[in-house]
């Protein structure tokens, strides 16, 4: 029995004598309150308090020192006749794995924590701007996760996918400041992905399939069976496309370039383009070019990210702000830092945080604090303490002592 239920029923007697005097004196001596005023309820843990998912919990703590100690003898008994342990360990001698839960997914560790303990350990009290600078004093480059910032939409008013194409583009165009250049990244999805048991898990409804997606589509009534379905979010991304591309050549976009990139496919539309600044519809081939060197077979936003960031770079941008709060996509920042800056680039933020607590990371200046050994291998150490494709072996907190 937890310790704060049996405090609570072997101390009911003096908890009731204390609340009557709290309410003695506040409406009747002091007068703080009024006779008629709410009588708040307390709730003092008892029996009933150990819900379900408390006893299995229990219940898992009772039997995993019976694993360890059987696994143990049995480690014991092999030493003791001189058996090969090497073979041994290439079986599973004990019942329950810690590397994965009891649905067979892979135990993790909740990622963004890295990014609050690295802002701790190395910025805490640190004078340093918390945001990007909103002048133009040097070239200004945003690098958008589509599917993260999309996904973000929750009250969009319309019934149309029309309206969350418009919507996701409002949002994207107020938050950058007198851009020059914006990427934005979409994902791929592939079936048979080592990511599915990650997407599995991070999905709590059942998918359900629209065959055809255009403008005109009406949205589902309800959007959470709408994300679990890969072939609903290539569908969404192909027409999300086409439709920034029309928005770059006379829209909410102009004036700015605009670089879409790719996704793995054979179509045309999934090639990575450069939208020229000018007037027309995103069929005509004459108003948009290929990108070549930063089209990629990676699945992952995550990592296609760096070529959009090498390749803005190398344009000219001085200044690059990643719009997505994806701990994967830190790491990343923090690894290729040091490169990015030999080709030019002064400063490398990173929105993260979500609703009231979203704020900038100068990953410039965290990969200074942190020193180039630290950066070097923070995705061994990443993917070591639990990332999409693997187990956690430790905490995020670990790592950084």
């Amino acid at each position: 029995m937890p310790d704060e239920i049996r405090n609570d029923l072997l101390n009911v007697r003096e908890t009731a004598v204390k609340l009557y005097t709290d309410f003695r004196q506040e409406r009747f001596q002091q007068k703080k309150l009024q006779l008629f005023d709410t009588i708040h309820r307390t709730n003092t843990k008892t029996f009933a308090s150990l819900t379900e998912e408390d006893k299995k919990k229990a219940s898992k703590k009772k039997k995993q020192p019976r694993n360890v100690i059987k696994g143990q003898k049995l480690l014991d008994i092999v030493c003791a006749r001189g058996y090969d342990t090497k073979e041994l360990f290439s079986y599973d001698f004990v019942s329950s794995n810690e590397l994965f839960d009891d649905d067979g997914l892979m135990t993790k560790a909740v990622k963004s924590h890295l990014c609050d303990e690295l802002e701790k350990k190395y910025l805490k009290g640190k004078e340093y701007p918390v945001k990007p600078e909103k002048g133009r004093s040097m070239s200004q480059g945003y690098i958008v996760y589509v599917m993260a910032n999309i996904r973000k939409i929750t009250d969009c008013k319309g019934v149309l996918f029309y309206h969350i194409l418009k919507k996701f583009g409002e949002m994207v165009k107020n938050l950058m400041k007198k851009p020059d250049r914006v990427d934005f990244v979409f994902d791929s999805y592939i079936e048979g992905s080592v990511k599915d048991s990650e997407r599995s898990r991070r999905e709590s409804s059942k998918p359900i399939e629209i065959n055809q997606i255009t403008q005109a589509t009406r949205l589902p009534k309800d959007l959470m069976t709408f994300w679990p379905s890969g072939n609903n979010k290539t569908k969404l991304q192909k027409l999300l496309k086409e439709w920034l591309a029309d928005e770059a050549h006379d829209g909410m976009f102009k004036n700015i370039k605009v670089v879409l990139s790719g996704m793995v496919g054979n179509d045309l539309s999934d090639r990575c383009i450069a939208v020229k600044r000018k007037t027309g519809f995103f069929r005509e081939s004459h108003l948009w070019t290929t990108l070549p060197e930063i089209d990629s077979t990676l699945e992952e936003a995550d990592t296609r990210i760096i070529p959009h960031a090498f390749n803005a770079a190398e344009d000219g941008i001085k200044r690059l702000i990643v719009l997505s709060a994806d701990t994967d996509i830190l790491v990343n920042l923090l690894y290729y830092w040091r490169r990015l800056s030999w080709i030019g680039l002064k400063e490398l933020w990173q929105r993260v945080g979500s609703q009231q607590k979203t704020r900038y990371i100068p990953i410039h200046i965290l990969a200074r604090e942190m020193g180039i050994m630290k950066c070097n291998v923070m995705p061994a150490l990443h993917s070591l303490t639990g990332c999409d494709y693997t187990s956690k072996v430790g905490t995020k907190l670990s790592v950084l002592v």
